[in-house]
């Protein structure tokens, strides 16, 4: 069968040589840092992270511009909604936190379609926002706070969206026009959202194009001095001796040692339980560059109002079990071949 002008341009549309094609950016300059620079470190010291508005969170977690995040956790584990509700806390950060060096105005671009309709999202954002359920129905809300919720999510919150899959490129091209507008946090839900790619003639595979992916999201990141962060599904954990799958680690990212040495700060969630009374997450910081500045490697447990959307401290309520009769429900129709190509390398 003769392949149409459209599949090959699809082709070409999803090769790594494409992701890397534009070479007007690849010139070498030489930065340099001041003398009073480094004087303002020996006077002021190293500047902290900014809080994630958790202070449970103070010790193990905080944003640092220029760096990249990913958030991993097995399907149900709430990673959509931790990462919604910690934007919505980015957002209410107030300017004395913040760097002075920070361009925009906490506002957040979002590239979320596994959680589209639109509406949905701005809706758990404005639950997330206003600390409530919306819907009349458990009547915690006034319509004046839904109103006052809405018109902050719409002022804060810019939604992308694609009739068909877009490159990394494409993206980090909508996100350049962004920042002109203020935006200085940017989210990508999940990262298998983006076209994926291989090298034409040189290998390629699913390791090298995330190896390929990440640099570029880091040089967007420490470039313009922003955040980005990222929400990526585990590679299909294996079975151990008692038939359970296991928490998930640094060893179930997507790409081996490539993808964890380009990635800034990891963040893993382990929900205890599958059912809605089961609110405990186990909330860790797997990775974190520069600890004794941003966050100690480490987890804590937190309390996950299912109605809001919102999270809070947890008593300590023994060790998290992983909810393996739901996690084999979800991968029991997963393609074998999905992983393939990932080589397994230990992050050390």
């Amino acid at each position: 069968m003769t392949p149409s002008k459209k599949d090959s341009e699809l082709k070409d549309w999803l090769s790594l040589d494409k992701l890397q094609q534009d070479k007007s950016q690849q010139v070498a300059f030489e930065e340099t840092v001041t003398k009073k620079e480094i004087e303002k470190v020996h006077r002021e010291g190293f500047r902290d992270g900014i809080p994630c508005g958790l202070d449970i969170l103070k010790d193990n977690f905080s944003w640092v511009p220029g760096y990249v995040y990913l958030f991993t956790g097995y399907p149900g584990s709430g990673k959509s909604y931790y990462v919604n509700f910690l934007t919505v806390e980015w957002t209410k950060i107030p300017k004395e936190l913040l760097w002075k060096d920070l361009p925009g105005d906490n506002k957040i671009c979002v590239y979320s379609p596994e959680n589209y309709p639109v509406k949905m999202l701005h809706a758990d954002l404005i639950q997330a926002y206003v600390g409530k359920p919306i819907e009349a129905k458990w009547g915690e809300s006034t319509l004046k706070e839904v109103d006052e919720g809405h018109d902050y999510i719409k002022d804060k919150y810019h939604f992308m969206n694609f009739r068909d899959i877009p490159t990394l490129k494409v993206i980090l091209d909508y996100w350049e026009e962004r920042l002109k507008e203020g935006y200085n946090f940017f989210l990508i839900d999940p990262l298998n959202s983006i076209a994926e790619g291989t090298s034409t003639g040189s290998g390629g595979g699913i390791n090298k194009y995330s190896k390929a992916l990440f640099t570029q999201l880091k040089l967007f990141a420490s470039n313009n001095n922003v955040i980005v962060a990222c929400i990526e599904h585990p590679t299909r954990p294996q079975l151990n001796k008692d038939g359970e799958y296991p928490k998930v680690t640094v060893h179930s990212i997507f790409g081996g040692s490539n993808v964890f040495n380009k990635l800034d700060c990891i963040v893993i969630l382990h929900r205890e339980g599958s059912t809605l009374t089961d609110n405990v997450v186990e909330v860790e910081t797997a990775k974190m560059k520069r600890q004794q500045l941003y966050g100690y490697l480490g987890s804590k447990k937190l309390a996950y109002d299912w109605k809001s959307h919102t999270y809070g401290s947890a008593s300590s309520m023994g060790s998290v079990t992983a909810h393996s009769q739901k996690i084999k429900e979800t991968y029991k129709s997963v393609d074998p071949e999905e992983n393939e190509g990932d080589d397994g390398d230990s992050p050390w």
